[in-house]
């Protein structure tokens, strides 16, 4: 397990409440960022997309990252610069990426603190359901390599959580969507 170093200097914090919606691919953070819009009154940010991610083409997964520090400087740079429409935003992402030589690298703390999330969500799923889910998106993940993504995933998230004093709440979906709209509304700033 790695965990590179990022160093990054944003044009300054914003006053916006981030809330980090994290989860391996296929585990269904983006649903459900894009339910928590409407409760939280929120813009849903799906990190990747604010990163120029070019895929390995000799990765079967076609999610591996080249360079995870630079992938993460581009992630900080482009979330610094985008143009705020509500008070708060859902940071649709990860707490641990797949390297191209298929390692799994947790993304460095500091790149958390520089998000400044008010409460984290994890988001599970049973793995083949995450696996069957892969697969209809052409993503060639082999059922051990969504379990250890998930380990490392759920052991990062509690460790960013403790580090940061931010609360964290593992969400396997179902009929407690209220329960965690509250979580989230409790943590925010600015209601």
């Amino acid at each position: 397990m790695r965990t590179p170093e990022v160093r990054f200097n944003p044009k300054g914090a914003t006053e916006v409440n981030v809330f980090f919606v994290g989860g391996i691919h296929g585990s269904g953070k983006s649903t459900l960022g894009r339910q928590l819009v409407g409760p939280l009154r929120a813009d849903h940010v799906i990190a990747s997309d604010l990163i120029e991610y070019t895929p390995d083409s000799h990765d079967p997964t076609k999610k591996s990252v080249a360079n995870v520090v630079d992938n993460q400087v581009s992630l900080l740079r482009e979330f610094s610069l985008r143009e705020q429409v509500r008070p708060n935003v859902v940071l649709d992402g990860h707490f641990c990426v797949l390297e191209n030589a298929g390692h799994i690298v947790r993304i460095p703390l500091n790149v958390f603190r520089e998000i400044d999330p008010i409460a984290m969500v994890l988001v599970e799923a049973e793995p083949t359901d995450v696996q069957a889910r892969l697969r209809q998106r052409e993503s060639a993940y082999d059922l051990n390599l969504i379990k250890r993504l998930m380990f490392e995933e759920h052991s990062h998230a509690e460790s960013v959580s403790r580090e940061l004093g931010v609360p964290l709440k593992v969400w396997r979906g179902g009929h407690r969507f209220r329960e965690l709209v509250e979580f989230l509304q409790r943590a925010s700033r600015k209601g």
